[in-house]
């Protein structure tokens, strides 16, 4: 005789209820206070600004986000705004004043406006410029690595509270072609019909090495200023980052019959290491501590038929040397 045994198998199942949220986009446009409209705008999320898009061609943008999402907008040669906050997710309208230190500056540019991320591309650089090209920004049509040394860096400012162009040098490579970046951008008009005059100019900016940074190598440029004489003959007000991290004049000006070659006569600070050449002596390293240094550069051009022009600079508000010309 067998025996079946059968068990009793008893299910409950528990309902539990669930919540769905329709995801929401906040929709709107960014306008001048009298109403031009602001293309390529950057709008991203205050405290989050890898949540980002930029406006259209008609100034208008869609981001995700509801009424208690917190907006930064900002575009060049306007004054950013942060922590915007919003009543509503439509018809979102956001006014952008101009940039304040234009009204003494001939051009200012914090990079706020700049997407956050890596790789930068030449395509962006020249929409959000007025340039015809860069070295080092990554050409999408034909990428490398070469082409691929810039990225917008949303953490990092002198203030804190904006964005950084971030900028690389890979080890070994000296040259503009493949090291660093290269970006001219005209005070006016274009490259090729440069409107633009002037007998003395000023120019300042932020700079900041990584705390890895080779300064054994002998060094890069720095921005600066460069131009042309109505002949057509051009000048460059280059300076220069140092080995150990010093700062030195390397100016370029038509018809010098020298162009202030001499090892010696245009580095900043004082002497530290007495080496052989420009590539191994050492002067104060000024740039070599991993803080944000400011740059300013004085160009005083001569008056025709006078040796009056000079070429200054300071470093963190210090006279780091006088170059007459």
């Amino acid at each position: 005789m067998k025996f079946h045994h059968y068990i009793k198998i008893v299910v409950t199942l528990l309902m539990i209820p669930v919540l769905y949220v329709k995801a929401q986009n906040i929709t709107g446009s960014v306008k001048t206070s009298t109403g031009v409209i602001i293309k390529n705008a950057l709008v991203s999320h205050h405290g989050n600004p890898l949540t980002w898009t930029k406006t259209d061609n008609n100034g208008n943008f869609s981001i995700a986000g509801n009424v208690n999402t917190k907006l930064t907008v900002a575009a060049l040669y306007y004054e950013t705004k942060r922590n915007i906050s919003i009543s509503t997710t439509s018809n979102v309208n956001i006014v952008l004043n101009n940039d304040p230190v234009l009204q003494n500056h001939v051009y200012h540019i914090s990079f706020d406006h700049l997407r956050p991320g890596a790789s930068y591309t030449e395509q962006e650089l020249k929409k959000d410029f007025p340039v015809g090209s860069g070295a080092g920004f990554l050409d999408t049509a034909s990428p490398s690595a070469a082409n691929d040394r810039a990225s917008v860096d949303p953490y990092t400012s002198v203030d804190g509270l904006g964005s950084s162009l971030k900028v690389r040098y890979p080890a070994n490579a000296l040259s503009t072609s493949d090291s660093g970046v290269d970006v001219r951008i005209p005070l006016a008009g274009t490259f090729n019909n440069n409107p633009f005059t002037a007998s003395e100019l000023y120019i300042s900016y932020w700079i900041k090495f990584s705390n890895n940074y080779d300064f054994s190598k002998c060094g890069g440029k720095l921005p600066s200023l460069g131009g042309t004489y109505p002949d057509n003959s051009r000048w460059k007000g280059r300076i220069m980052f140092r080995k150990g991290g010093s700062i030195q004049f390397y100016p370029e000006l038509a018809g010098s019959e020298d162009n202030f070659n001499s090892d010696f006569d245009r580095f900043w600070g004082e002497k530290i290491f007495n080496g052989s050449g420009i590539c191994t002596n050492q002067f104060t390293p000024y740039l070599n501590d991993n803080n944000w240094h400011n740059i300013e550069l004085h160009y005083k051009f001569e008056t025709p038929g006078q040796n009056d022009g000079y070429f200054e600079g300071w470093v963190d508000g210090t006279k780091g040397y006088k170059l007459t010309c």
